[in-house]
């Protein structure tokens, strides 16, 4: 079951009268059981039950999982930057607002997301009470894919290059990777590419109707990538 954090910060004060203090509820999620590099060309989430919490019924809190992601063309930049995540997802364990802006504004992180539609989260998980298990292809000479567990093709990933999404969004095209793009860091048409992932859980607070992570799981160690 999910647990709704309650700190307790109480300043009362007493002089002739005690002061009641409210005590203000914070939702916590729980970063996936799992996400890692289970080959080279593939990326596995495993879906963590403990994000459901029964008193909710069918109106969950937590709504699914977000990936993020960069490119480099220097597998030294790629691994650096890997452990500038790694050191500050343990400085902001349990802030992941300040990790993820950490993540998203000082090293450039973005959201993967799909060639249809760039709606968050990116993995919806429609029933959390079960368990699932979700699988990124990265493909060498067609689009990335999302499949279930039984190989099924749910959907195709693109880059998210600007945010206005344009043509150039396929990660397999060597050519399409140009400095300056958003999600990547180095020269025009590189022949090798090395890629960075974390993951969150993703969730809406029900009070303050305010967008809700989990605490990160990084990947790392960087994956080379070789496009078409």
């Amino acid at each position: 079951m999910r647990k709704n954090f309650r700190p307790i910060i109480v300043f009362c004060f007493f002089l002739f009268f005690s002061i009641g203090c409210g005590l203000p509820t914070y939702l916590y999620l729980y970063p996936p059981s799992d996400f890692d590099d289970s080959s080279e060309s593939q990326l596995t989430l495993e879906h963590n039950i403990s994000n459901y919490d029964s008193t909710e019924g069918s109106d969950q809190s937590f709504k699914g999982y977000e990936i993020y992601y960069r490119a480099y063309d220097s597998p030294e930049t790629a691994q650096d930057e890997i452990n500038s995540l790694v050191t500050n997802a343990s400085t902001y364990e349990g802030y992941p607002d300040s990790f993820m802006t950490y993540a998203t504004t000082t090293l450039d992180f973005v959201r993967l997301r799909f060639i249809s539609s760039n709606e968050s989260p990116l993995l919806s998980i429609s029933n959390p009470s079960n368990s699932a298990y979700f699988y990124i292809n990265l493909n060498a000479d067609i689009d990335w894919t999302l499949n279930d567990e039984d190989n099924n093709i749910l959907n195709y990933f693109a880059r998210n290059i600007t945010s206005d999404f344009s043509t150039r969004g396929s990660f397999f095209t060597s050519s399409n990777y140009e400095n300056g793009d958003d999600d990547y860091e180095g020269s025009d048409a590189p022949a090798a590419i090395y890629f960075a992932f974390y993951a969150v859980a993703f969730g809406s607070d029900s009070e303050t109707f305010e967008t809700v992570y989990s605490d990160p799981v990084v990947i790392d160690s960087y994956l080379s990538y070789t496009p078409s």
